[in-house]
């Protein structure tokens, strides 16, 4: 039963993480504009410490709105460096 609970409490935790992590893409991109090391840091986080394959469709939905909002930086500021 504990362990249970720990497996559960544990996905659930990483799952509002990689919302979060969406949520700070979606409304704060300016944080990644010049910071190539904070790119860099959660591309890494994304393709090495997230390995539960439920996740992956919330990996694509990061990937994705980075993608969207680098797009979007591109147009209005110029070219913005992707990792």
């Amino acid at each position: 039963l504990i362990q249970r609970f720990k497996k559960t409490t544990y996905e659930s935790t990483q799952i509002k993480i990689l919302k979060l992590f969406k949520k700070w893409i979606e409304m704060f991109f300016y944080d990644f504009i010049d910071d190539d090391s904070l790119k860099v840091t959660l591309s890494d986080f994304l393709d090495r410490d997230i390995r539960n394959p439920s996740h992956s469709t919330y990996v694509s939905d990061i990937r994705e709105a980075f993608k969207n909002q680098n797009d979007v930086a591109f147009i209005s500021n110029g070219p913005v460096g992707v990792t």
